[in-house]
């Protein structure tokens, strides 16, 4: 889709355009009193802007659904050779498994879903470690000391030099441990009346994992609101989230959890490298790391501006 454009815009741009406008919407105070479902009235140009943008990537979705379906019937071998692509994967599914329920406006609804979930919170990841990284020299320094142990600037960072970076690796969970980027996970409706520990969930009620309370629970983790990464080295059985299956869970959990989390932390693995291993970053005098709820992620109040040096 490199040379294919939508409104003037490259694919990309116009779905990053369109996600960006669905979420600054989710913030206004007309949905937060009525609803989501009151885009669909369409009372504003805003809420009939993004309809209409969302109708147009649409409608260009199924026609490379409907290219595709046709390429499979007739023969024709996968772009990827002989592994199936996704939406490969999805078109065999729908034929195939009745009980996936997919047709052509699901897939592309999926399709929208891991574009969202795929680039922006792997930013906000990244963006967030790049502080603790300004903030903690003797963290930066453990991280540098690692990376050049196994690495340096110049060669391939293979998979193999990646999966030996264990500091690292337990820094990018402290991250996601400590900020909860997600800040509640897994969103369900309960399908009958429960009570759960004295508290009654009707049926139709919406419910969520609330990541970030866990997170910071101190009844799981020891110094719960202290930034360290060595607790996921030391496997201490005292810190209960070592033993308990649902404490640690920044991509859910069960049959539904997040499809693309590998990919997810080695990218920011690669980025984080490549920064430690370039760079020297520093905060802004003064800068007060106050986390507020924005289109759906926790993320600094004071917009976050790095001071970038090349590391001699």
């Amino acid at each position: 889709m490199s040379n294919v454009t939508l409104e003037g815009e490259s694919v990309i741009d116009y779905l990053s355009d369109f996600c960006e406008t669905a979420l600054s919407l989710f913030k206004s105070p007309l949905i937060f009193a009525l609803g989501p479902k009151i885009v669909y009235k369409k009372l504003t140009a805003s809420h009939r802007e993004m309809l209409r943008k969302k109708r147009v990537f649409r409608e260009f979705a199924k026609k490379i659904i409907e290219k595709k379906e046709q390429e499979m019937s007739e023969g024709m071998k996968s772009c990827a050779g002989s592994r199936a692509n996704l939406l490969e994967i999805f078109i065999k599914a729908k034929k195939e498994d009745p009980e996936t329920r997919l047709d052509n406006e699901s897939i592309a609804s999926e399709f929208m879903i891991f574009f969202f979930g795929g680039v922006d919170t792997t930013a906000q990841l990244i963006s967030h470690s790049c502080y603790f990284i300004a903030k903690y020299p003797e963290i930066t320094k453990r991280l540098r000391e690692e990376i050049r142990g196994v690495w340096s600037v110049g060669k391939p960072l293979t998979m193999e030099v990646v999966n030996k970076l264990e500091y690292l690796n337990a820094f990018i969970k402290e991250v996601n441990r400590y900020v909860a980027i997600s800040f509640i996970t897994a969103e369900r409706v309960a399908r009958k009346d429960h009570n759960i520990l004295g508290i009654k969930i009707k049926k139709g009620t919406t419910v969520a994992g609330g990541f970030k309370a866990l997170s910071s629970h101190p009844k799981y983790y020891k110094n719960a609101h202290e930034f360290d990464p060595d607790r996921f080295l030391r496997k201490d059985p005292e810190e209960k989230f070592n033993t308990e299956p649902f404490v640690y869970l920044p991509f859910s959990s069960g049959r539904r959890n997040c499809i693309g989390q590998h990919l997810a932390i080695l990218e920011a693995k690669v980025a984080l490298v490549h920064l430690l291993m370039r760079y020297v970053m520093s905060l802004p005098k003064n800068y007060q790391y106050q986390l507020h709820i924005d289109i759906g992620f926790l993320i600094p109040m004071q917009p976050l501006k790095l001071k970038l040096k090349p590391l001699m």
